[in-house]
């Protein structure tokens, strides 16, 4: 299997904003069938309420010196590497391949170095003792 990264630039607040002004657009428009008893109203602006909720779903942050990676319904989709707040397929799921068994893992996978590059420190007196 190769990596696809995913290399689009971080639009999770544009997403973010336009999701938003969704649910702000479903009250009004329900509001305004209830008011005049208009049946498209009352059944759109709900309709508009509940997938603007559900694409908030797709709202991923990954943090400086880690990594996500994607699946969708247990098909790999890509990784995602750079830090940033994104927006993905709201059916996407951030798995973390490396603890697959853990209950209640994170999603995401970090990139840190395991060994910062310092020495351990041993201080012993002339006689070899610590």
């Amino acid at each position: 299997m190769t990596e696809k990264l995913i290399n689009s630039k971080p639009n999770g607040v544009l997403a973010l904003i336009l999701i938003e002004l969704t649910i702000v657009l479903g009250i009004f428009i329900f509001i305004m069938g209830v008011g005049s008893e208009n049946i498209f109203g009352i059944i759109i602006g709900p309709l508009l309420i509940v997938i603007a909720a559900l694409t908030h779903a797709g709202l991923k942050v990954v943090k400086p010196q880690e990594a996500m990676v994607l699946t969708l319904f247990g098909n790999y989709t890509g990784a995602i590497k750079e830090p940033g707040f994104y927006f993905v397929n709201p059916f996407s799921v951030a798995v973390n391949p490396a603890n697959h068994t853990r209950l209640g893992q994170s999603g995401d996978v970090s990139t840190k170095s395991p060994f910062l590059g310092a020495k351990s420190s041993n201080d012993n007196d002339c006689l070899g003792n610590p």
